[in-house]
């Protein structure tokens, strides 16, 4: 229910992340098209995929702290920050698997196309 007292709708309820999750999707593209070209061996043959990727990934966290520091009431920067330890890491690992496997298997695609 609204402060309003009306039902939310069924974006409200279900959807609501969905335009974070659409551009990660298209950051997630944008990066493993760049890492084709970085490590493709028709292109740069950049020796050091690990390196680069690790610095991708801190490149993004650094953003995404940045932007919830910056707007905490809209990115949950306050609802984190008061979180429990557990429910943090209840939902920071399955968050973190999911990740894992974006980045895993975008390597692997790299290698199979």
């Amino acid at each position: 229910m609204t402060a309003e007292g009306a039902p939310k709708s069924f974006y409200d309820k279900h959807c609501v992340y969905l335009p974070a999750m659409t551009g990660w999707f298209v950051c997630s593209a944008a990066l493993s098209s760049y890492n084709k070209v970085i490590f493709g061996t028709n292109h740069m043959a950049f020796p050091c995929p690990l390196l680069l990727t690790s610095v991708h990934f801190l490149v993004q966290w650094v953003f995404s702290y940045s932007i919830s520091a910056l707007y905490p009431d809209y990115f949950g920067g306050d609802v984190v920050r008061n979180m429990p330890w557990i429910t943090y890491l209840s939902v920071s690992v399955p968050c973190g698997f999911v990740t894992a496997a974006d980045v895993g298997l975008s390597n692997l695609s790299l290698v199979r196309i």
